[in-house]
């Protein structure tokens, strides 16, 4: 059985690092696993640096509604994983965000971004964004 853990409907889920045991991050390009775990694995989809481009967002993204609203379900789901120095700092040893960025860049772009999008009714957000914890067989 596989567990696919997708945003809550109102709640953040727990910081991957510490969720359910797990003991190995795998990276994933593959998005239907994007957060799905199985046992102690779990698969992570590494957060392309162009989503933290203000530029790709108003010039690209903007003008696509499921482009939008993909790519803002990916972040926020990026910035309730990562909430701690120590969550960023576990994602980028696993490569799932740049090494670049410093915690307080981190702190500025989760303002940022969760003051300009409704991840309280998920209003602009992918619908596979929006969903908790489900139950896939495999």
């Amino acid at each position: 059985m596989i567990t696919c853990g997708l945003l809550a409907s109102r709640d953040p889920p727990v910081p991957y690092p510490s969720s359910n045991g797990l003991t190995e991050s795998l990276c994933s390009q593959d998005p239907p696993i994007y957060l799905a775990w199985d046992n102690a694995r779990i698969f992570i989809k590494p957060l392309p640096e162009f989503l933290l481009c203000h530029t790709i967002w108003e010039k690209h993204l903007s003008k696509v509604k499921t482009s939008y609203e993909a790519a803002a379900g990916l972040l926020l789901s990026y910035l309730w994983l990562e909430p701690t120095k120590l969550d960023l700092k576990i994602a980028q040893e696993r490569n799932l965000l740049p090494n670049t960025i410093a915690w307080q860049q981190w702190v500025g772009i989760s303002r940022t971004t969760l003051q300009n999008l409704d991840f309280f009714n998920f209003r602009n957000i992918n619908v596979r964004y929006r969903y908790g914890d489900s139950d896939w067989e495999g």
